[in-house]
């Protein structure tokens, strides 16, 4: 007798249909459906999360703290030989400008401990190469480190070995110049007995690094000279420092001279001259010439006898006699014009030595032209060094005062003369 089925959402004439509430596809129950799905966009947004607090900076290092750090890193690094640890920790550093407190890190941790010296030097080369330290910072570490080298050799006797070895990879890498250890050296060791000894520590470690070869090459591309480094007597310093290979010109000069006073041939001395030495370079040809020169001004009776000369002549036949005695062992070796400007200078200092006799420089160049020993292109580069080529002929200049280049000039005019009105003709 209770209710029947309720007919809630029926239509009209559905004959009492049962429907499911929950299977009936009404507006309502769609909205429902939709809502549930979906966020109604008339729902509040959220609120924006607060930006995070900026961190706080990092404390600032001082130099003692970046000196330990540095330390450290080394330390790992030659028992690990790992450079991006070393490249991240200079990375770190605040200022690229401390950067070059690991060359001087590295120079005093390999004095202490000299088996740690190819790998630190490895280390500083791959570092400049990576452009993570640039030539100012090697040559800051470097200079922080000689300032008080000589009181560091007291107490680390192989530190001399250990910066030469530092100094050469330097220099064949390029961010170690002879300038720079001209200038350095000049600063700190001038005036002293330890400038000469300091050179003769980077000579070694260049012969024994590179060889005697390719080391004399590069001592004679730097145009420096022994002098500019406080040498006073050049044998003492070869022989004290064992640098006969480097520098083999005493031992080739007194083989020359023994052999021009034997009367030997000019083959004769060619070919004792080169089983002595692999390359015949210019300054082995040079010092050919000074002997040369030597015996010919002797044979001619020296100062004395040639101050005595009178002739207005460009070309004295015994002169020339003497020079074409040896004309094939004063060509031999000068083939370039350059190589035969450098020897001219040689010839300047002869006859400087032999207090200019009157025109007898003019003869020794007519008679060398004559005898083409020398050529044209060669006296002017004598005359005037070029600029922007051969830095070796404008270096041998220097090493005259400018009075006596005035002088050797002035001594030169007459044949000078000579060859500009032949060549305008």
């Amino acid at each position: 007798g209770g209710p029947g089925p309720r007919d809630s959402g029926g239509m009209p004439g559905s004959k009492g249909l049962l429907v499911n509430p929950g299977q009936r596809d009404s507006p309502s129950n769609q909205a429902t459906s939709q809502s549930a799905a979906v966020p109604q966009s008339s729902s509040p947004r959220s609120a924006a999360p607060a930006p995070a607090p900026a961190p706080a900076p990092a404390p600032k290092l001082s130099a003692d703290q970046i000196s330990k750090r540095i330390a450290n890193t080394l330390e790992e690094y030659v028992e690990m030989n790992d450079l991006k640890e070393v490249m991240a920790t200079l990375d770190e550093l605040p200022n690229k400008d401390q950067h070059h407190d690991i060359v001087v890190k590295s120079l005093e941790m390999a004095f202490d401990a000299t088996k740690h010296t190819e790998c630190l030097v490895k280390l500083l080369d791959e570092l400049y190469e990576n452009k993570v330290l640039s030539t100012k910072h090697m040559e800051k570490g470097f200079e922080d480190v000689l300032e008080f080298f000589e009181d560091m050799t007291i107490d680390f006797p192989s530190a001399p070995k250990v910066m030469g070895s530092f100094i050469v990879s330097g220099l064949a890498e390029g961010y170690v110049s002879w300038d720079f250890l001209k200038s350095t050296s000049d600063r700190f060791m001038k005036g002293s007995n330890y400038q000469p000894k300091f050179l003769g520590s980077v000579l070694k470690s260049l012969m024994e690094t590179l060889g005697a070869e390719e080391g004399r090459k590069i001592w004679q591309e730097s145009g420096k000279a022994l002098s500019d480094f406080g040498v006073t007597d050049q044998a003492a310093f070869v022989n004290g420092n064992q640098l006969a290979d480097l520098f083999p010109l005493q031992r080739i000069e007194k083989s020359v001279i023994a052999m021009l006073e034997a009367d030997k041939s000019d083959q004769e001395i060619i070919e004792e001259v080169e089983s002595m030495i692999e390359t015949v370079d210019r300054e082995v040809s040079r010092c050919v010439v000074k002997c040369c020169l030597g015996k010919i001004c002797q044979e001619l009776g020296g100062r004395e006898a040639l101050k005595q000369v009178t002739s207005d002549n460009l070309i004295e036949p015994n002169e020339k006699a003497c020079f074409s005695k040896r004309q094939e062992l004063l060509r031999r070796w000068l083939g370039k014009d350059c190589d035969q400007s450098y020897a001219l200078f040689e010839l300047q200092d002869c006859v400087r030595g032999l207090e200019y006799p009157p025109g007898f420089f003019s003869r020794c160049l007519a008679t060398l032209y004559d005898l083409e020993v020398i050529h044209e292109k060669a006296i002017e580069d004598w005359l005037q060094p070029p600029d922007n080529r051969d830095p070796f002929l404008t270096a041998a200049r220097k090493r005259f005062d400018v009075r006596d280049n005035i002088e050797a000039k002035k001594q030169a005019q007459k044949f000078v003369e000579w060859l500009r009105k032949d060549e305008n003709a």
